[in-house]
C-alpha cells in the first residue's frame, strides 16, 4: 500500500521558504562587489605628493624604524627585531554611513611572513584594526583591543602581487564590513564600531613597505549596473571549517509512516556532533529526542485486572522516542569564500519509542517500538561573526528518519475507533515503517 502525507502543503510551503532565502541570500551577496559602489564624497585623500598632512618622517629616536615622503611615495622601514612601527594621522568618519578606506601597499623587502597592513579605527591605547598582506603571498584581518581577533585567519591567495603593489579596501555598507583585495571581494563580516579616530599603516619588524595613497571616502551604490562586467572573487582559498563540529536545534515534528495511526506531529531536539576528516567531508553522530501526541481517536487503550479480579483500563496520552543517527556529511560554502554554506548528511539510525499514561500496568510488558533504518537532512546555516570565530553559525535543517519498527506487541490490547486489531492485522503490522519528517532551528559550529 502507498501511503501519502496528510498534510503534503507544509513541506510545500518549507520549500518555498529555502528556494526563498537562498535566492533573497545570492541577489543580497552579489551586489556587493567592489563596483556597485563609488564615491559621493572624499573625505581625505593622500597622495603623498608633500607632506602637508604632517606625517612623521625621519630616523626614530632609538634608530630602529624610519619613514620618508619622496617621490609621491610613502616609504616605512624597520630594521630591528620585535619593532612593527606604525604611522598615524587623526580624521573623524560618520560611521552611519557608508564609507570605505583604501590604499595600495607593496612589499619591498625584508621578512616575508607577517603582514605590512592598513590600520584603522586606532586609538591612543593602540587598540586598532587591521588589513594586511605578506610577501609571501597571504593575507589577514583582524582587530585588537587587549586581545587580538581574527576577522580573517591567514589565507594564501594568488591574488597577493608579491612584486607589485595591493589595493587594500575596507568598505562598509549598512551594518557590515567587506573586504577587497585588487578589488576583489576576500571577507565579509560585521560592522564593529571604531575604538578611535586614528588611520594609517604598520610595519612589520626588519622590513621595508611603501604607500602609493589613502584615500577615505563616503560611498553611493551604483544603480544599473552590469554583474558581467564586475571583478570576480578570489576562487584560491575558500573559507576553511573547523575539524571538530556540532550543532544543536529545535524544532516541529511531522510523522508520515505506518506509526502514523498512532502518533501524531511533536516538538523535536537535536544535538550532532561531527569530525571533518577532508576540508568538506566528514562524519557525524548524535541524538535526537522527539515528544508526541497521539488523535484522541486513536488512542492506545489497555485492559488492566488488579489482584482483586477487578477490571480497569489505561489509556496513553502521548509518547516520546529517541533516535541515534550515525552519518558522514559534506559541508560546502555557496560560493567561494561565502558567509552561507550548506550540509547534507545521512547514514544509518537506530530509534527506539513508547507511550506515556499507561501507569503501572504490569501485563503491558512491552509498550514501545525500536528499530534500525536511516535518515538524510540537508541544511543551510549562515555563519555568525560575534567574536567566537568566523565558523560560528545558525541556520535552518529538514530531516528525514525512517525506521524498520516491531510493532506487534505494540499493538496488542489496542484499540482503535473501538476496533480490536486481530492476528492477520498484527502479522501485516508487525514491522511497519516509521517516517519523521523534522524541520529545525539549529546553531552550533561549523
Amino acid at each position: 500500500m502507498i501511503r501519502t502525507l496528510k498534510h503534503p502543503k507544509r513541506l510545500l510551503y518549507f520549500l518555498e521558504l529555502i528556494n526563498f532565502i537562498v535566492f533573497i541570500s545570492l541577489t543580497s551577496f552579489a551586489q556587493n562587489r567592489y563596483g556597485d559602489y563609488s564615491t559621493s564624497e572624499t573625505i581625505f585623500m593622500e597622495n603623498f605628493s608633500d607632506n602637508n598632512n604632517g606625517w612623521i618622517t625621519g630616523l626614530s629616536a632609538d634608530s630602529c624604524y624610519k619613514s620618508k615622503i619622496e617621490d609621491g611615495i610613502f616609504e616605512i622601514t624597520s630594521v630591528c627585531k620585535d619593532t612593527r612601527p606604525w604611522y598615524c594621522i587623526t580624521r573623524t568618519i560618520d560611521t552611519d554611513r557608508d564609507f570605505e578606506i583604501e590604499t595600495e601597499i607593496l612589499y619591498v623587502q625584508g621578512e616575508n611572513d607577517n603582514s605590512i597592513n592598513l590600520i584603522w579605527g586606532k586609538n591612543d591605547d593602540e587598540y586598532r584594526f587591521r588589513f594586511g598582506i605578506s610577501g609571501n603571498g597571504q593575507y589577514r584581518i583582524d582587530a585588537y583591543n587587549g586581545n587580538w581577533t581574527n576577522l580573517k585567519e591567514w589565507t594564501i591567495s594568488d591574488l597577493v602581487n608579491k612584486l607589485d603593489y595591493n589595493k587594500l579596501t575596507a568598505r562598509k555598507i549598512s551594518n557590515k564590513y567587506y573586504f577587497f583585495l585588487n578589488e576583489h571581494l576576500v571577507h565579509t563580516s560585521n560592522f564593529y564600531p571604531f575604538f578611535g579616530n586614528q588611520i594609517g599603516f604598520q610595519d612589520n619588524q626588519n622590513t621595508t613597505m611603501r604607500v602609493n595613497y589613502l584615500s577615505v571616502s563616503y560611498l553611493k551604490q551604483n544603480p544599473n549596473l552590469s554583474l558581467s562586467t564586475l571583478p570576480q572573487k578570489d576562487k584560491a582559498q575558500p573559507i576553511e571549517l573547523s575539524g571538530f563540529c556540532g550543532s544543536f536545534g529545535m524544532g516541529f515534528i511531522h510523522s508520515t509512516g505506518e506509526v502514523r495511526e498512532l502518533w501524531g506531529d511533536g516538538f523535536d531536539i537535536d544535538i550532532l556532533l561531527g569530525y571533518l576528516f577532508l576540508p568538506n567531508f566528514g562524519f557525524e553522530c548524535g541524538l535526537n529526542y522527539g515528544i508526541t501526541t497521539i488523535a484522541e481517536e486513536k488512542k492506545i487503550t489497555v485492559n488492566v485486572v488488579d489482584s482483586y479480579g477487578n477490571h480497569s483500563t489505561r489509556t496513553t496520552r502521548g509518547g516520546q522516542y529517541c533516535s541515534f543517527p550515525v552519518g558522514l556529511k559534506y559541508t560546502c560554502p555557496i560560493s567561494s569564500d561565502s558567509d552561507i554554506f550548506l550540509t547534507f548528511s545521512g547514514g544509518g539510525n537506530y530509534h527506539f519509542e513508547d507511550e506515556w499514561g499507561m501507569d503501572d500496568v504490569t501485563d503491558y510488558t512491552n509498550r514501545g517500538t525500536s528499530g534500525l533504518g536511516y535518515y538524510a537532512r540537508i541544511s543551510i546555516n549562515w555563519l555568525a561573526d560575534i567574536g567566537f570565530g568566523t565558523n560560528f553559525g545558525w541556520g535552518l535543517q529538514i530531516k528525514y528518519i525512517n525506521n524498520h519498527a516491531n510493532l506487534s506487541d505494540f499493538y496488542k490490547n489496542s484499540e482503535f475507533n473501538n476496533n480490536n486489531l486481530n492476528a492477520g492485522d498484527l502479522a501485516n503490522k508487525s514491522h511497519a515503517s516509521d517516517g519523521r519528517l523534522i524541520l529545525l532551528l539549529e546553531i552550533g559550529w561549523l
